[in-house]
């Protein structure tokens, strides 16, 4: 009879075991889902799909169900998977198709998405749901740069549903990415006209988006009123700490733009690539201070966390340079040299850079040789042929292949107000004019670099024109607002009035040294 009785228990325990159905790791797998157990979720649906005897469409289901979980555990690689055998077991539902093209978008596989928002396009006649999807479309054809194709899936959008919020803001969006920034701030007045006034979180992105136009447009105080509405509505809004740094630094308000992109950089704690563009926008900040040795600091920071970054390395030669520490300015424009390989002008001005860092080492050859380098890859480069000729005047006293590279300058700058074509102008014999220029540059600087770039190489031309009183004038103007000394002390521009007693007392001045 114990045989009999446990024999019995057995089989009991085995039916129970062995009994369970799909429907019901099914059911167990959903609310594990609802739980955001995903891992345990999993686990039940690969245990319904095994006991599945219902057909295909109930295992595409199942499959999708395991896409799910896979995709909010970020996997996105085996939610693809997923996603692609339940759309080969049953490929009429829309949601599999929807959710795929959503991953292959993160992923920065636009036409893939695309591809899958058309498909569901032609299993839906929702409106809205046509509506959202044309706007995704919209957003993946602006990741591709296919603008004008955004623009015409985004207009569908618009027609479609007329009264949602989203696709006007994706309008915006494409206007903005156009630099057609007027016709981006209308669209996103226009949605906000369609959003919820309590959706504060949402009125915060609309404001910022408009804000981020309005710097496109260069209303600097505007945008910076539009960011700062959005972070009352919402301070966590990190766009806009950062782009209204932005509006403060274009607007010459530097204190209030380092506040800006401190606070940012703590909200970007998630990305070494956002956070190494941060760094380096508060270093450009601080070297329009000259402020170098934090501007240099905040640049290794930003190298470190994106080595990658050449933004960071061209501005932290920048910064080495006007602190005159020029063999470490050089080596870094050699980096961001071997960065650049799709962008010939770009490399053709670095070979410059060097070459300016090289005639302050007083390596002349170097800097022939750069510059003529620099040209061979871009003839168009003025800055190279102002360099290239100082050396062919000053130090090989050459004056014909001088004069020749100075007028090369003065055809190629159209602009006729750069430091190039100011210096050339002064050199082919024409130094009041060239200082005429340079004032008028000083009445019109917006940016106190501008301003500070503008006295200082006044300080250089009348020196140069052996007018000392003049030169220290602006020489004075130029220290008491930061200009690095180091930079003056190998500035041979100066050389005429280093031996005057306002230099000398300039120079020795405790309060301005930096």
């Amino acid at each position: 009879m114990r045989n009999l009785f446990s024999l019995i228990i057995l089989i009991l325990c085995s039916t129970n075991l062995f009994g369970q159905t799909s429907d019901t790791y099914k059911n167990v797998g959903d609310s594990k889902f609802a739980a955001g157990l995903f891992k345990t979720a999993i686990d039940n649906y690969d245990n319904a799909i095994k006991k599945n005897n219902a057909g295909k469409a109930a295992a595409a289901e199942l499959y999708y169900k395991v896409g799910l979980c896979q995709d909010s555990l970020r996997q996105f690689d085996v939610a693809i998977k997923a996603y692609t055998t339940s759309i080969s077991l049953d490929p009429t539902v829309p949601n599999v198709y929807w959710s795929r093209a959503y991953i292959y978008s993160k992923n920065t596989k636009f036409q893939l998405s695309i591809n899958d928002y058309l498909k569901v396009i032609s299993l839906t006649n929702n409106k809205l749901s046509l509506s959202q999807l044309y706007g995704n479309i919209a957003l993946d054809e602006l990741d591709l740069k296919e603008a004008d194709k955004a623009m015409a899936s985004d207009s569908i959008a618009i027609s479609l549903y007329p009264s949602a919020s989203a696709p006007y803001i994706i309008m915006g969006n494409i206007h903005n990415f156009r630099k057609e920034y007027g016709l981006a701030m209308g669209f996103f007045t226009k949605a906000m006209s369609y959003t919820n006034e309590f959706d504060n979180k949402k009125l915060s992105q609309l404001y910022a988006n408009r804000g981020i136009a309005k710097n496109g447009l260069k209303k600097y105080k505007d945008a910076i009123n539009d960011f700062s509405y959005a972070l009352l509505l919402n301070n966590q809004n990190r766009v806009a700490y950062w782009d209204r740094g932005a509006s403060y630094h274009y607007n010459g308000d530097y204190i209030l733009a380092a506040d800006d992109y401190t606070k940012a950089i703590s909200f970007y704690k998630d990305s070494n690539t956002d956070m190494s563009k941060l760094y380096d926008d508060r270093a450009v900040n601080e070297t329009r201070q000259s402020l170098l040795t934090p501007a240099i600091q905040d640049d290794s920071t930003a190298i470190a966390l994106d080595p990658d970054n050449k933004s960071a390395y061209f501005n932290q030669a920048i910064a080495y340079t006007q602190n005159g520490d020029y063999q470490k300015a050089i080596d870094r424009y050699r980096q961001v040299l071997n960065l650049t390989t799709d962008n010939n002008k770009l490399k053709a001005y670095f070979y410059f850079c060097i070459a300016n860092d090289e005639y302050f080492l007083g390596e002349f050859d170097k800097v022939i040789s750069d510059c003529s380098r620099s040209l061979s890859i871009d003839t168009s480069n003025a800055s190279s042929y102002f360099y290239r000729g100082k050396v062919y005047l000053k130090k090989l006293n050459d004056k014909s292949l001088a004069i020749k590279d100075f007028n090369k300058v003065l055809q190629l700058d159209t602009t006729r107000k750069s430091v190039n074509y100011i210096f050339s102008t002064f050199y082919t014999g024409n130094g009041d004019k060239a200082i005429a220029i340079l004032k008028d540059n000083l009445l019109n600087a917006k940016e106190n670099s501008g301003q500070l770039s503008a006295y200082y190489n006044l300080a250089c031309l009348y020196s140069l024109m052996n007018k000392p009183d003049e030169a220290n004038v602006y020489l004075k103007i130029s220290v008491d607002k930061g200009y690095s000394k180091k930079y003056i002390i190998a500035d041979e521009d100066l050389d005429n009035i280093r031996k005057t007693d306002d230099y000398k007392a300039i120079m020795n001045n405790p309060v301005a040294a930096n």
